[in-house]
């Protein structure tokens, strides 16, 4: 069984194919239509990349934290603390995107260069509805349309291995201690 902490990739869809990740789709579960949420970009706005950050410290708080031990909760921090963030964004070095719907903020994501998803969050009460797929969708189609770049990584926490498997991801990295 593969390790939970293998790297995982996404090849890149050809832009005709990628609907899956645009508008509405069907619920399996409740066969109801969901409205993906509308995606923007975070560039020099410090308070609105604040509210993210807020957002992906309690969602890893209660998804993620138990996982890991004190030390990796308190690097976390270190790495999403605002300023710090802040001077990653102005560097080039983080491009973010927030999810909203009728103004509420339900998700983050946070990418580096090449093209690699560095942080992913989404409200609890928001989960399996469209919005990681619409914050991937739109990071995916920056890179798409602005680099040579056509397969996004990722290195998955334990809790969202599956997650990102439903997204399209692959391992590509296996932990030669999970063998």
């Amino acid at each position: 069984m593969p390790n939970p902490n293998d790297a995982f990739r996404r090849e890149a869809q050809e832009s005709g194919s990628a609907n899956q990740f645009r508008g509405g789709h069907l619920d399996n579960k409740t066969s109801k239509h969901i409205q993906v949420p509308m995606v923007v970009r975070i560039e020099n706005n410090s308070r609105q990349r604040a509210e993210a950050l807020d957002l992906a410290w309690r969602v890893f708080l209660e998804f993620e934290a138990p996982d890991y031990a004190e030390e990796g909760v308190l690097e976390f921090r270190r790495f999403i603390e605002p300023d710090a963030v802040d001077q990653r964004v102005k560097a080039g070095e983080f491009l973010m995107w927030e999810a909203f719907r009728e103004g509420a903020l339900l998700g983050m994501i946070a990418t580096r260069p090449p093209c690699h998803i560095a942080m992913l969050f989404v409200d609890k009460q928001h989960h399996r509805r469209g919005v990681a797929g619409a914050l991937l969708h739109a990071a995916l189609t920056h890179y798409q349309t602005t680099t040579e770049y056509r397969k996004m990584t990722v290195n998955s926490s334990p809790y969202a291995v599956e997650a990102y498997r439903r997204m399209g991801f692959e391992p590509t990295d296996i932990n030669p201690a999970s063998k």
